[in-house]
């Protein structure tokens, strides 16, 4: 079984011609709202010190979710018939327990921006602000509880970034375990990045050690990811030969080992030393947030140069 690595695959095998970019923008912006998602969660039980970042994620994860949402809908070839994903009941479609995930997440971030008093509320219409009043009563009560389900829910949105692309075998650089586990740990900290540009000072001291740790786990995790491709079949070594030596080499090393992994690392340890700013420091989350991006739209345009 050979890999055929050209740029014509389009031509060649127009039956594997399925995604562009809204989709690897979808899987950044999916990745970020499951890191903002478990993050919230986990947070959840630290609230007396990290009220203001939990305020935050739960502000920002429904407009980058719908924006997700969007991109995927854009994508779609029947964009109309989209609902029927909702009224078919297919338990051996990811894009079928997908689209749940996708809707539990949405009602449950909406649910979570309820329990905080956000300013624009009192700007909004009398019904819907009173409606918003009405679930935020009956959801702060139970706050432990949303915590609780905001980690499982937001790993689940970030374990199918992963699965969307593993479940087609005919692409050898995405038939592998190890892509969903990666595109998580991408998205916890994606968010956690996109959380420490956001907040005070204070808790962005408090996250930092969380956010160099998941920076750690994620090169080990693309290592795992590069090496058990290199010790697969001749179709896996060639599509791993694309990043490591190939035409998106440069790219890959670049920006998402060096400027997405190794330099925001670098600067958060310069930061606990003391020996840049505090200001200085915030380049880091953006060249996390930049490097997950570019993960994303390198990973689905390799593997779509690459056939078994």
């Amino acid at each position: 079984m050979e890999v055929d690595v050209v740029g014509g695959n389009a031509e060649v095998f127009p039956e594997l011609e399925v995604w562009g970019w809204p989709i690897a923008a979808y899987l950044f912006f999916g990745g970020v709202v499951a890191g903002l998602l478990v993050f919230a969660g986990a947070l959840g039980f630290r609230r007396d010190r990290f009220r203001n970042a939990i305020a935050t994620a739960d502000l920002w994860v429904i407009p980058i979710l719908v924006v997700g949402l969007l991109l995927l809908w854009v994508d779609l070839g029947n964009r109309w018939n989209a609902w029927r994903l909702y009224t078919a009941f297919r338990p051996t479609s990811a894009m079928w327990w997908g689209s749940w995930i996708l809707l539990i997440a949405l009602a449950l971030s909406f649910v979570r921006l309820t329990t905080h008093d956000y300013g624009f509320f009192d700007r909004l219409p009398d019904r819907i602000r009173e409606a918003i009043q009405w679930v935020g009563e009956r959801a702060r009560p139970r706050l432990r509880f949303l915590d609780l389900i905001s980690i499982p829910v937001g790993a689940a949105v970030g374990l199918y970034t992963g699965v969307l692309l593993s479940t087609i075998e005919a692409r050898p650089l995405w038939d592998s375990a190890l892509l969903a586990p990666l595109f998580l740990l991408s998205g916890l900290a994606s968010g956690g990045a996109l959380l420490c540009l956001l907040i005070t000072p204070a808790e962005h001291r408090r996250l930092a050690p969380v956010s160099m740790s998941l920076c750690g786990v994620e090169a080990a995790l693309i290592t795992a990811y590069l090496v058990a491709l290199s010790r697969g079949s001749a179709a896996s070594r060639s599509a791993a030969d694309l990043l490591m030596s190939g035409g998106f080499a440069v790219p890959f090393w670049a920006a998402v080992v060096a400027l997405g992994l190794l330099v925001p690392l670098g600067i958060e340890i310069a930061e606990r030393t003391e020996v840049i700013s505090e200001t200085a420091a915030k380049t880091a989350p953006v060249l996390k947030l930049s490097g997950a991006a570019a993960l994303r739209f390198i990973v689905l345009f390799a593997g779509l140069q690459t056939v078994l």
